[in-house]
């Protein structure tokens, strides 16, 4: 008896309506160039011109650039719409080349209903060539003391990405072509919507 409620339970739990959200937590491919550099991008570290715009795989293709030990730069976010977390864990997907450098990446996070926020770290080393590379970001407090989720099994919840960085580690170069924030094991392929597994 214990067993079927058990699974009952998980069945409601699979195939509750989730919040509308956008497709990903964050997605940036910098395509948009502003004065040499990704439109919205600001550099916060680092020598001067340390960070542009470049070409990637391809003529008209582009990416970020960043040159040189603790360059460091910050995301445009202006008005973000809420994205839908499972289990208060991060992951980035990123295409890039690195070389002799890796790369530190930081997302900010709030949950707005309760207006706890929380920052997630990772670290990437993408090889020579490009190639996609995914880390864990682990959160400050979404481990320790429950975090955004409220702990393991807390569900769905809506989230805001207050800010993004990445900072070069290392005397080389890094370019990104393409990143992606999300939930782990979303980042790759589309994104369930609302209601999906039911």
């Amino acid at each position: 008896m214990m067993r079927v409620i058990a699974f009952t339970l998980l069945g409601v739990l699979a195939c509750r309506e989730l919040p509308d959200g956008p497709e990903r937590v964050f997605e940036e491919s910098f395509e948009d160039r502003c004065d040499g550099v990704p439109c919205g991008w600001s550099q916060s570290a680092g020598p001067d011109a340390a960070v542009r715009s470049v070409e990637t795989f391809h003529p008209g293709e582009h990416g970020i650039e960043l040159r040189g030990d603790g360059t460091t730069v910050l995301s445009p976010m202006g008005e973000v719409a809420p994205a839908v977390l499972m289990f208060g864990s991060l992951e980035a997907n990123l295409s890039a080349r690195c070389t002799d450098a890796s790369l530190a990446i930081e997302v900010g996070l709030i949950d707005d209903a309760t207006g706890i926020s929380d920052t997630f770290r990772g670290r990437v080393s993408p090889p020579g060539d490009f190639a996609r590379s995914i880390t864990a970001l682990i959160g400050d407090r979404a481990l320790v003391d429950g975090g955004l989720s409220g702990g393991i099994g807390g569900g769905a919840f809506e989230v805001r990405v207050n800010t993004v960085l990445l900072r070069l580690e290392g005397d080389g170069e890094c370019v990104v072509d393409h990143l992606i924030i999300d939930d782990v094991n979303a980042s790759v392929g589309p994104r369930p919507g609302p209601g999906a597994g039911c």
